[in-house]
């Protein structure tokens, strides 16, 4: 019975808590009178997002230990993830759970969440032409370096040679198992902006880009190159890769802090002004925090789906 119940909770997307928080604001007006209440609507969609995605990592750890006796003696005895909420105590969630799948599976491989990415048929061709593209000029560029290595040793080819060679190169057929490979390769990153257009799309049919104009236009400009433009796919070791490991921190590890502990009330607990000056103090916005906690869900489902496989 709590197997289910477990599931079902991990399984449940967070992106539904976002969807319900934007349609319980149809009905307010889209005037400055509703304003007022924007904080206490923000900040409550935030932390129910926060806090379902804090019980999924403890679910997630309590099913594992439920399956493993081993894994529960060191859980129980030296594994301490407190709340879940900070970027190390998920990743630590992260690492066991592959963990867990290897154990069940040991050639499971990070790429096979994506499995289930469905790529239309238009964007398999556009991809093919682009990939052939690539291959051409990496055809190219071998050519180059063999008649250079050629000219070094004191030899140099024919015309005729030349051609031969060229035509031997360029006239091979394409490898159709390593384009299937690039395929499953890039299914992550192209599921991933998928799901990035499909929450942009949400956020901008909302009252919150009313509420918070200036927020919603700095991300509207800037989403693009601060998510797509990284390889946001997670590793075997990191959840997140680079610079989204410091947004986590900053912008959304903060913030729960905050509102949680009403640290805001009694500390003044405030940005500083260095931190105001910052150049990315612009993503310090609901905007960016329900785009990084959806994407954050997204893995720990596909990842428990093959768990429970």
């Amino acid at each position: 019975m709590y197997t289910d119940i477990h599931t079902d909770f991990i399984l449940e997307p967070i992106y539904t808590i976002l969807i319900k928080g934007i349609n319980a604001c149809n009905s307010l007006p889209f005037g400055i009178g509703s304003y007022p209440m924007s904080e206490y609507y923000l900040q409550s969609v935030f932390i129910n997002m926060t806090g379902a995605l804090e019980q999924k990592m403890k679910c997630i750890c309590w099913q594992i230990a439920t399956d493993d006796y081993q894994y529960r003696y060191e859980f129980l005895r030296s594994k301490n993830y407190g709340e879940c909420s900070s970027y190390t105590d998920k990743n630590n969630v992260y690492k066991d759970l592959i963990d867990a799948i290897k154990r069940k599976k040991r050639t499971f491989s990070l790429k096979a969440i994506w499995d289930d990415y469905d790529i239309p048929e238009k964007k398999m061709n556009s991809e093919r032409e682009t990939w052939q593209e690539d291959e051409k000029k990496k055809r190219l560029d071998k050519i180059n370096n063999i008649l250079k290595s050629e000219k070094n040793r004191g030899k140099i080819l024919s015309l005729e040679e030349k051609e031969k060679m060229r035509a031997g190169i360029l006239n091979k057929p394409y490898s159709e198992s390593k384009f299937l490979r690039h395929i499953e390769e890039s299914k992550g990153t192209w599921a991933f902006r998928d799901r990035l257009k499909e929450i942009h799309i949400t956020l901008a049919q909302s009252i919150f880009t009313k509420w918070r104009v200036r927020d919603y236009l700095n991300f509207q400009n800037n989403y693009i190159n601060d998510f797509q433009s990284i390889n946001v796919t997670p590793s075997e070791t990191e959840l997140l890769k680079g610079s989204l490991v410091d947004m986590y921190e900053q912008v959304v590890y903060k913030q729960r802090n905050r509102i949680a502990h009403n640290t805001l009330s009694y500390q003044q607990n405030l940005p500083d002004l260095s931190d105001l000056a910052d150049k990315n103090y612009y993503k310090h916005n609901y905007f960016y925090r329900f785009v990084m906690l959806v994407v954050l869900d997204d893995v720990f489902i596909r990842l428990y789906k093959k768990y429970i496989q």
